[in-house]
């Protein structure tokens, strides 16, 4: 009789053991929007109307990091919510916005109140891959995993939830992911400026004597965009940094000493705050498309290398006569599109920015 009451107990806790798996694994998953007007389909979050706004089902993130890839939308000011109080009246908001140009902006919102903390310049595109890592009133936000704006908040938002935002319909986010992750990764030598530099594709190759290069440089940028990015340079505390711009200037009628101007502010501000940090400043080259700028071209080259002659820390990277044929005149062969180097050319860059630093 004991045996059989031990038999039956066994089989009664088998047969729940069995049902407790069988609806496990019949649990539907919780979505990850829990409120609001994003619509989810798979692993894509779409924005149903104008001004929607939702967090993420039971996610709590106080401190960490927080991404997604941004399927833009034109005239679309879409992106990541962060810090966000439980009545939602207070979060931060990081986002791509295309108000005239295409501009990365950092928002604090308290007690319904919206106000932009700052905003940059970015290129256009179809998708940005969008991070933030925040912890209390450190703020980093990232666009391609460049770090493009730098805020330290001393009345920082103390909400944990994290969510979506897009003032209009049919915009989409996916990859979304979050952790607690607030590690962030200098960096030994950064390229700034606009395409030249973003579009160097092989970069590390071409800039193998330097083992830690990254790019932080901006397709379409001009001199003054770069005013606002010291802090952003900063804290990568790099060694050396490798700046071209300018030839975006003379597009929007800035002038050879303005261009310089808008530089200086830039460097002088990153010398003080890195006392060991030396700079190589590369000069413009003459293109085929742009033979109009030539003259404006060496005014502003003359204004650079009397600037890197003020200081052992800055350097002049001399491209004056590169890309140039027997005749003096630029040489299509030495471009892909007329104005934009060959993977040869940036060959000649690198070789030139050894010779500045003495590498």
């Amino acid at each position: 009789m004991y045996n059989l009451n031990m038999h039956k107990r066994t089989i009664i806790k088998i047969f729940a053991l069995i049902t407790l798996l069988i609806s496990g694994c019949n649990k539907k998953e919780q979505p990850l929007i829990t409120n609001g007007d994003f619509q989810q389909k798979e692993t894509v979050f779409s924005s149903t109307k104008d001004n929607s706004f939702s967090t993420l089902n039971n996610r709590h993130l106080e401190t960490g990091t927080f991404e997604s890839d941004l399927l833009y939308k034109e005239g679309a000011f879409a992106g990541l919510l962060f810090n966000v109080s439980k009545d939602y009246s207070s979060y931060y908001y990081f986002g791509i916005n295309n108000n005239e140009l295409y501009n990365a902006t950092l928002i604090k919102c308290e007690n319904g109140i919206e106000k932009e903390i700052t905003s940059c310049y970015i290129h256009p595109e179809n998708e940005f891959k969008l991070k933030v890592i925040f912890n209390k009133n450190d703020i980093k936000c990232f666009c391609k995993d460049r770090l493009v704006i730098y805020h330290i908040d001393d009345q920082y938002l103390q909400g944990s939830l994290i969510g979506l935002k897009s003032n209009i319909s049919g915009v989409s986010f996916c990859n979304l992911q979050f952790n607690n992750n607030i590690a962030f990764q200098t960096h030994d030598v950064l390229l700034v400026g606009h395409s030249y530099m973003d579009l160097w594709k092989n970069y590390k190759e071409d800039l193998n004597k330097y083992n830690d290069v990254f790019n932080l440089a901006i397709n379409g940028s001009a001199t003054l965009d770069w005013i606002c990015h010291s802090e952003e340079i900063i804290a990568y505390k790099p060694k050396k940094v490798i700046i071209c711009i300018g030839i975006n200037d003379f597009s929007v009628n800035t002038q050879p000493y303005q261009s310089y101007s808008f530089l200086r502010m830039l460097v002088d501000v990153l010398l003080e705050q890195l006392q060991n940090t030396h700079f190589c400043i590369l000069s413009l080259n003459k293109q085929c498309l742009l033979p109009n700028y030539d003259a404006r071209i060496d005014q502003l080259n003359a204004y650079y290398k009397q600037y890197c002659a003020e200081s052992p820390r800055l350097h002049y990277g001399n491209l004056d006569n590169a890309f140039l044929d027997v005749n003096g005149n630029p040489d299509p062969s030495y471009f892909t599109d007329g104005l934009h180097p060959s993977e040869e050319s940036y060959k000649i860059i690198a070789n030139a920015i050894y010779e500045a630093f003495g590498d």
